[in-house]
């Protein structure tokens, strides 16, 4: 789940990922209600299954069976704000009823690792990995990993990133039509992060092997699902740090 909007006095209407419908707007009628059947596991960021009634305007939920509520988001502030963020993030990169399995599956993986990061800093990596695997799955990611103007590979010094450009500029390329902003060396270096385990000791920066692989293909198929699926553990991702 996306998020939530009150409706009326007991509705709400939902904004929810699925895998192979997309991203859908559906409501939850009388879920605000003391003894409604439904609304303990309708909350944003959890993975819930969902069944639907076909409407006229919006689907109804008609049953829902909690997953993953993702505590460990809800017991930390600073996790829950990095949560919302990675929650938004795909709120606004995803089309209504477009198929997301890419998208979703990244989620999942981020909200996880969200609920098992160990500090701050664990939570920035995470967030920052997040956002490069999410432009890279829909069309924009920058190129990182050689100069977008000739393609040579990058040396350690001297490299600049220009947004208008695409990626990172080479000292022999860069010039003032592409207005890139010098880097520090540390800066371009790429870096992977291993979610095989979801946890603390799982995000350290290592170099990135030849055979760097994105993640496994879609969760299996279901009428309409918020649930998130385990990644492949021997996957890949590249972030940067």
């Amino acid at each position: 789940m996306l998020r939530g909007l009150d409706l009326g006095e007991a509705d709400r209407v939902l904004t929810v990922l699925t895998p192979h419908l997309g991203k859908l707007k559906v409501i939850a009628k009388g879920v605000r209600r003391p003894r409604s059947r439904i609304g303990g596991g309708l909350e944003p960021l959890g993975d819930v299954d969902l069944v639907l009634a076909i409407g006229r305007t919006f689907d109804i939920v008609t049953q829902s069976q909690l997953r993953d509520p993702h505590l460990g988001l809800r017991n930390d502030l600073h996790a829950t704000a990095a949560g919302w963020y990675l929650a938004d993030l795909a709120d606004r990169f995803c089309e209504e009823r477009a198929e997301s399995a890419a998208a979703f599956d990244l989620l999942g993986t981020g909200l996880a690792a969200l609920d098992h990061a160990p500090d701050n800093a664990a939570r920035e990596s995470v967030a920052r990995w997040y956002e490069l695997r999410l432009l890279e799955i829909m069309g924009y990611r920058p190129e990182l990993t050689v100069c977008i103007e000739c393609g040579a590979e990058l040396g350690p010094e001297g490299n600049g990133y220009g947004a208008t450009a695409g990626g990172v500029v080479g000292p022999e390329c860069d010039h003032a039509a592409l207005s890139a902003s010098t880097i520090s060396a540390d800066a371009s270096i790429p870096w992977t992060w291993t979610p095989a385990a979801c946890n603390g000791s799982a995000m350290r920066p290592v170099p990135i092997p030849s055979s760097s692989a994105g993640p496994s293909p879609a969760s299996e198929a279901r009428n309409a699902t918020g649930r998130a699926t385990s990644p492949n553990p021997g996957a890949w991702w590249y972030m940067s740090s």
